[in-house]
């Protein structure tokens, strides 16, 4: 029987994003981003650089694997010469903010746990968890994750401004 490497795969705990929303002006969500293997904290102002860091943690995790890219387990080239692996990652470059000095004091407006299983059609299905009111959906398409979090967010502003 073939022995199976052990760092081959990630970890169940590195898996899991964990989402900080400080700031729901205008629907448009603004906080920290962090994963165990990609970093901690980093800083979002609107969606479109939530959405990049997300993927840009994907590619630099090599999890999940893109279903459109040729995908092997070691790092050799192919027989062209040419590297193939499932580390290659495409050049998002998310911007680098500064967290804002009033969010050191303030609790966050929400809080998500997310696990991106599947990248398919350029596309994200997994499952996301509102740690707040441990509300979870298992979302097929990324627009859903965003429609979740967008409704748990405004459901949380609208308590707050009561």
């Amino acid at each position: 029987m073939t022995e199976i490497k052990e760092n081959i795969g990630v970890k169940r705990e590195n898996q899991f994003d964990i989402i900080e929303v400080y700031d729901f002006t205008d629907m448009n969500p603004a906080g920290l981003f962090s994963n165990n293997m990609y970093g901690q904290g980093l800083v979002f102002n609107n969606l479109m650089t939530l959405v990049m860091l997300v993927e840009d943690c994907m590619n630099h995790n090599a999890y999940p694997q893109p279903m459109t890219r040729h995908r092997k387990l070691d790092a050799s080239e192919d027989a062209h010469g040419e590297g193939n692996s499932f580390l290659e990652t495409c050049d998002i470059k998310p911007p680098v903010l500064e967290m804002p000095s009033e969010w050191k004091e303030k609790k966050p407006l929400g809080t998500f746990r997310l696990r991106i299983v599947f990248r398919t059609m350029s596309g994200w299905q997994g499952d996301v968890e509102c740690l707040d009111s441990g509300k979870t959906l298992r979302f097929r398409s990324d627009m859903e994750l965003i429609m979740f979090m967008a409704e748990e967010l405004r459901r949380r502003v609208d308590e707050i401004s009561a």
